[in-house]
């Protein structure tokens, strides 16, 4: 490697960092807005939504079945013969696929986690309207993460960070002066979500990424596959680890109980990351 490349790898590198730095501060006022739409809606509605918002996140993570790990990879590695957009096209016919059966399998049960979870059988309509999101949120995740196969994060951040949740506390609010409250925060995060995929589209088509040819060859189909099983089932497994505390904290205590948790776990985690 050339000195030239080291230094313009250098200098990208520098600015992702910054990039992330940015999008950590920016996560810090997740935690405010949390806090604030716990005063306006109550700690039980806050509680059942996170509390749902975490049973379809999870559902999520089936959806994508690694592929975000696999668009960093072939995208950054270029495929000799494959053109960088081969990686998106499958992952979007996949998860279409993995999309429908999540939110099959997640409706069918949404009773029994409304029974034992949430502790009101009432939750089971928002709890399905909430399932609508997974494909939203898959789609932008594999859109973000070919762009970081381009050493591109600051998408990323401004999806995440800044699109997603302004975009969550500006509807929660609109639905609030409207009387919603457990609909209205269900409504604004999956209007949310929809806003984050549209803008991670457009950020693909900036860059030329988005796929025009919707053919993928059956070799590479299959070196994808061999590579995203593994990861898939450790992906689950690890955000089952981290949000183990919301599910047992819903499944022996009230929705009131996990919103306060919620809340507190939001701004800690955020000063945490600051702090860093």
């Amino acid at each position: 490697m050339s000195e030239e490349q080291r230094k313009a790898d250098s200098i990208v590198l520098a600015k992702g960092v910054l990039v992330n730095f940015l999008g950590i501060l920016s996560k810090s006022f997740r935690g405010i807005s949390y806090v604030a739409i716990t005063r306006l809606m109550g700690a039980h509605v806050f509680g059942v939504f996170s509390l749902c918002w975490s049973f379809v996140e999870m559902m999520s993570r089936f959806s994508l079945v690694g592929l975000e790990h696999a668009n960093i990879r072939f995208v950054a590695q270029k495929e000799e013969g494959q053109k960088p957009t081969a990686i998106i096209a499958y992952s979007y016919k996949i998860i279409i696929i993995t999309s429908l059966l999540c939110m099959l399998v997640g409706g069918l049960s949404a009773p029994w986690i409304a029974k034992f979870f949430l502790k009101d059988l009432q939750a089971v309509s928002p709890l399905r309207w909430l399932l609508f999101s997974i494909p939203f949120l898959a789609i932008s995740t594999v859109s973000l993460r070919a762009l970081m196969g381009l050493k591109i994060m600051k998408y990323e951040v401004w999806v995440r960070s800044l699109i997603e949740p302004l975009g969550f506390l500006a509807f929660v609010l609109i639905f609030y002066f409207f009387g919603w409250r457990l609909q209205g925060i269900i409504t604004a995060h999956v209007l949310a979500m929809m806003l984050g995929m549209i803008a991670s589209i457009i950020f693909l088509f900036r860059h030329h990424l988005f796929p025009k040819i919707w053919k993928v060859e059956k070799e590479f189909s299959r070196k994808i596959r061999k590579y995203i099983i593994p990861l898939s089932f450790y992906d689950v497994l690890n955000f089952f680890l981290i949000k183990k505390d919301i599910f047992l904290i819903g499944f022996f205590l009230d929705p009131m109980a996990v919103g306060f948790f919620a809340v507190a776990n939001e701004v800690a985690m955020s000063t945490n990351k600051i702090s860093q």
